[in-house]
Formats: C-alpha cells, sequence, structure tokens
C-alpha cells in the first residue's frame, strides 16, 4: 500500500541473520529488524508527547529504584533514536521552499521558526545554511540539550550560528516578529490531538510568516490512518554506537516502535503506539573483553498517543487558520508529489501559505 511504511525508500531489505530480519541504509549507520517485546521487569510509561507517569524497573538484588521518564524527556537518548534522519537533506528542501516561494516578500535574511524543534537538529542544519533560526518547544530538558549541540558545533569550526531558542507551546505562542518559513516536522503535530487545538497551532504559525511565506508540515502518510486497523504492525531498527573521545564504546541501541497490542481508537484517529528502547540481547565484547557501556535509562517503554490526519483534513483545518494548501508532497522532494509517485511516497509533507498571499 502506498506510504505504509513510516520509513524512506533508501531503506533497503538486507539479509536474514540469525532468523532476524535486517534493514540497512546506504546513508545511515542504522540497521532495522524485527525485535523480541521488553522484559517483564521494565513496567510501561505512557506518553502523548510530553511527560509520562513513573515505574519501577526490578531486576534483581542489585536492582535500583527507577522514575519512568518519556523518550521526549531523554533527549541524548531522543537523539540517537531518530538520528537515521537526514536533517542535512532535508533542510535543503526547506531552504528551497523558502527560497522558491518569497517572492513579494521580505528582502532581509531568510529565518526559520522550528516548531517543536526537541534536540534542535534541524535548527542547526539551517543554521549552518546562513538562516537566522529560532528553535521552540516547551520541554526545558530537549532545549537545554539543543543549546549545547549549537554550541558544540561552534567549538568544532561551524562558526557563530544565529540560532536562538523559545520555551512555549507551540498551540499558543507568540514571538512579536515574522519569519521567512516555519517548520513543523519530524510528526509533531501528531501529538497536538484536537481539532480546536491545530487551528491555534495553525494560526499562530500563520501570525508569524512573512507575506510569501510558507510553513512547512511533515505528517505520517494518510494511508497509515487507512490500513492501521489492520496492520498494525511492528516497526524496529539498531542504533550503531559511536565511539567515544576516551575510547570507551557505548553499547548499541534497538529500537522498537509498535505492539502487536497497540489499539487504534478510528472515532478519534488515535493510535496508543508502544516505544520500546533497549540494549540488545547479545552485547558487544571490546579489544581487552571490556563490556561496552550500557545507557542507564534503559530499558525504556512507554506509549504514546499519536493523531492521524488525512489531506482533506490538512486543507479544512489550515483554511479555518487563514492558510492555504500550496503543494504536497510524498517526501522532502519536489519531484515527489503526493498521489503521484507510489513508490517513493512514505510521509505527507505540505507547503501551506497565508490565504492574503
Amino acid at each position: 500500500m502506498r506510504g505504509a511504511s513510516r520509513f524512506p525508500p533508501w531503506l533497503t531489505l538486507g539479509a536474514a541473520e540469525g532468523g532476524v530480519t535486517l534493514w540497512t541504509s546506504p546513508c545511515h549507520a542504522a540497521r532495522l529488524r524485527h525485535v523480541a517485546r521488553l522484559p517483564k521487569n521494565c513496567a510501561r510509561a505512557r506518553s502523548t508527547g510530553a511527560k509520562a507517569d513513573s515505574f519501577t524497573s526490578s531486576t534483581g538484588s542489585s536492582s535500583r529504584a527507577a522514575t519512568a521518564r518519556s523518550l521526549y524527556d531523554l533527549p541524548h537518548l531522543y537523539d540517537k533514536v531518530f538520528g537515521w534522519r537526514d536533517y542535512e537533506a532535508e533542510s535543503d528542501f526547506i531552504a528551497r521552499v523558502v527560497e522558491g516561494g518569497n517572492e513579494g516578500g521580505s528582502a532581509g535574511p531568510r529565518s526559520v521558526l522550528d516548531l517543536g524543534c526537541g534536540t534542535g537538529r534541524h535548527c542547526l542544519a539551517l543554521a549552518e545554511k546562513g538562516y537566522s533560526v529560532t528553535g521552540l518547544d516547551s520541554s526545558a530538558s530537549m532545549l537545554d540539550y539543543a543549546r549545547r549541540v549549537i554550541e558544540e558545533s561552534t567549538r568544532a569550526g561551524a562558526g557563530p550560528l544565529d540560532v536562538d531558542f523559545v520555551r512555549q507551546d507551540l498551540t499558543d505562542f507568540s514571538l512579536g516578529r515574522t519569519f521567512s518559513a516555519v517548520t513543523l516536522l519530524l510528526g509533531t503535530l501528531s501529538h497536538v490531538h484536537s481539532n480546536e487545538d491545530v487551528v491555534r497551532c495553525f494560526t499562530c504559525a500563520r501570525d508569524h510568516l512573512d507575506k510569501g511565506g510558507a510553513l512547512v508540515l511533515e505528517l505520517a502518510h494518510p494511508s497509515q490512518l487507512f490500513s492501521l486497523p489492520l496492520e498494525l504492525g511492528t516497526e524496529a531498527w539498531d542504533v550503531k554506537a559511536d565511539s567515544e573521545a576516551d575510547g570507551e564504546e557505548e553499547e548499541d541501541i534497538v529500537v522498537q516502535y509498535g505492539s502487536e497490542d497497540d489499539a487504534f481508537d478510528p472515532v478519534t484517529q488515535i493510535l496508543t503506539r508502544t516505544v520500546t528502547v533497549k540494549h540488545p540481547k547479545k552485547r558487544k565484547r571490546l579489544p581487552g573483553r571490556r563490556k561496552a557501556r550500557v545507557l542507564e535509562d534503559l530499558p525504556l517503554e512507554e506509549e504514546v498517543e499519536q493523531r492521524f490526519f488525512t489531506c482533506q483534513e490538512i486543507r479544512l483545518l489550515a483554511e479555518l487558520s487563514g492558510l492555504k494548501v500550496a503543494r504536497m508532497y510524498g517526501d522532502m522532494a519536489e519531484t515527489c508529489v503526493l498521489g503521484t509517485e507510489e513508490d517513493e511516497e512514505f510521509r505527507m509533507v505540505a507547503v501551506l501559505k497565508r490565504t492574503d498571499d
């Protein structure tokens, strides 16, 4: 089915290894595979994209009590889990949208407001292209991490970058200025469940757009909504660890997105998705038979509630907010027009403009 996969078409099927299906990416050091459920000693946390409840992880006499925190509260882990994204290529696409659609707009330096900026990776990639970037998020820990990302990049030789971060709610924000573009990426809008809040978000975005500016919105491909009741499958991938500066190496991470027990509500169009992050059962052995370092936050399991949208809903919600859909793509590529490239589509990327443009 068109767009049924969460992952882009460059993730291709690899060889079977030990009875486990592996997937490989030519662009990233990540492998995808089907993995087992989280061990029973780790109870679930529940998240709606904000904060989770708590759990206790017990592994016997040497166990420690832990507070269940959402993946969204652990920016260092979130950054690893979604490190397979090609932020540079996606920022190239955003830049082309900004440059190509600003006729009649501001002649000054191009600027971008990134809503739900998270760990700041898109902010960094856009700033490195010369944009003035503001990242907005409601999570203080995400913003602290994003600031460190920018600082480390600057120290590494990227030069001074024009990036600012603000902590506000993406459904109710006011920055006192406008931007060449506003971005809402990585399916962030799926955490906004009511039509009223979506309209508030879109209206705020519209009020912060220059004349001729664009709102770039990325969501799950609409075909996933209609396949969900029948195809609540599991997607999983490995994150290969990088060696630390001191020579110590971290253990790899296994990410599982979805469970056979996940529930979809066809009335609200909200999928309760189980997200599991853990180390593999078979640990790496380094030279000298040292074990790789493990992350204390793992294993982690939580339930994330995500709303799925149709194209028609996005068009109507945009109109209610003073916006209009200018273009829709099936990927962050102008050649992949939504509904025309069956084998290439895997996301819904909408470019929205002000209705007075």
